[in-house]
């Protein structure tokens, strides 16, 4: 509508106020935006937490092995985390990438063992 307004040649008042009210409808998608982002980031350390602390019944003795190992872990997963947001190499980027070689061999052998791959044509 804004943009309409300015090559319809309306005076400048009209233009300018409907260009207010689409930023100010663009801003406000924005904050719904970042509101699901949090809401996103932190659903998403809660389960990193949970699995992290997830601790299998074993006997006392174990215990400190295996604490020692998920701190390990916990530690591999700071690295690489960190690693990936230093380099901007992002997880769904990289599956993106994953995919697109996927398809891309796909479309060159499709169904090579057949499509169950299980080396049948699938016909029963």
């Amino acid at each position: 509508m804004a943009v309409q307004s300015f090559l319809t040649g309306d005076d400048a008042g009209q233009r300018e106020a409907a260009l207010i009210r689409r930023l100010d409808h663009l801003s406000r998608q924005m904050e719904g935006m970042d509101e699901d982002l949090s809401i996103l980031g932190e659903t998403l350390a809660l389960y990193v937490r949970a699995w992290m602390n997830a601790r299998l019944p074993m006997p006392p003795e174990a215990q400190e092995a295996a604490k020692a190992r998920g701190q390990e872990r916990y530690e591999r997963f700071l690295t690489v985390l960190l690693r990936n947001l230093a380099t901007r190499d992002r997880f769904l980027r990289e599956r993106s990438r994953d995919i697109a070689v996927f398809r891309e061999h796909r479309a060159v052998t499709p169904f090579p063992d057949g499509p169950d791959g299980a080396g049948r044509s699938g016909a029963g």
